[in-house]
C-alpha cells in the first residue's frame, strides 16, 4: 500500500479489519473524522454542477471538509467506496449545487489513528487522572477527544519518529503534551495515552 495515501477502498477495508465492525460503520468512521477536519482526503476529480448546469472541474484537490460534514448520515450523498467516486447535493442558504468527485483517497497516518479511536460511542474507560478536579468518564472522554484530535495533526504535520515496531514513543508522547499545552488544554497521564501511541505506531509502519 501507498506509505501516504490510501485508496477509499483499502481505507474502508483497513478499518473493517482492524475495528472489526461492518463497511457501513467504517464509512460513517471516514466521513465522521473528515468532517472534524482530522482525516485528509483527496481527489482525482472535484465536478460542481450549479442549477443551470454549468460545471466548474478541479484536479488532484483535496476533498472539502465540508462535503464530508454534508455527506455524514445524509440521503442526498452517495459514496461509492469501491471505486471512490461520490456524489452530494448541497442544499446551501444561497444556492443548491450537485458535487461529483472521483479518486478519493485518504492520508493513510489518519486512517490508521482512526482504527486505533475505533468508533465514538464505544464506552470509555473511567480512569481519573492525577489531580482532576472533576474526574470521571465523560471528563477523561473530552481530553482523549483533544488529545487524538492533536495526535493526528502532529503527525499530519511532522510524520512518526525513524525507527521501527513501536519505538518513538515518548518523542511523540512529549510533543502532543507540548502542543496540547500550547493552546491551553488538558492532557492525559502518559500511562493512560502510551498503549494508544504505542498501537498507533505499529499500525502506521504496518501499512
Amino acid at each position: 500500500m501507498d506509505l501516504e495515501k490510501l485508496e477509499s477502498a483499502a481505507a474502508l477495508a483497513f478499518l473493517c479489519q482492524k475495528v472489526g465492525c461492518d463497511e457501513m460503520q467504517a464509512a460513517d468512521l471516514i466521513a465522521l473524522y473528515c468532517s472534524r477536519g482530522l482525516v485528509d482526503s483527496w481527489c482525482g476529480r472535484l465536478i460542481k454542477i450549479a442549477e443551470d448546469q454549468s460545471r466548474t472541474g478541479l484536479d488532484n484537490v483535496a476533498v472539502p471538509d465540508w462535503f464530508w460534514d454534508q455527506s455524514y448520515g445524509r440521503l442526498e450523498t452517495s459514496i461509492d467506496w469501491e471505486n471512490g467516486r461520490a456524489s452530494c447535493l448541497s442544499l446551501g442558504e444561497s444556492e443548491v449545487f450537485k458535487v461529483r468527485i472521483e479518486g478519493i483517497q485518504f492520508c493513510s497516518h489518519g486512517i490508521a489513528s482512526v482504527a486505533v479511536v475505533g468508533i465514538p460511542e464505544k464506552p470509555v474507560s473511567p480512569i481519573v487522572d492525577k489531580g482532576s478536579v472533576t474526574p470521571g468518564p465523560k471528563r477523561n472522554q473530552e481530553k482523549w477527544i483533544d488529545w487524538i484530535a492533536e495526535l493526528v495533526a502532529y503527525m499530519h504535520e511532522d510524520g512518526i519518529p525513524d525507527g521501527d515496531y513501536a519505538s518513538g514513543q515518548d518523542e511523540v508522547i512529549a510533543a502532543v503534551d507540548s502542543r496540547l499545552a500550547k493552546r491551553g488544554k488538558g492532557t492525559l497521564s502518559r500511562s493512560t495515552v502510551q498503549p494508544t501511541v504505542r498501537e498507533v505506531l505499529i499500525r502506521i509502519r504496518e501499512i
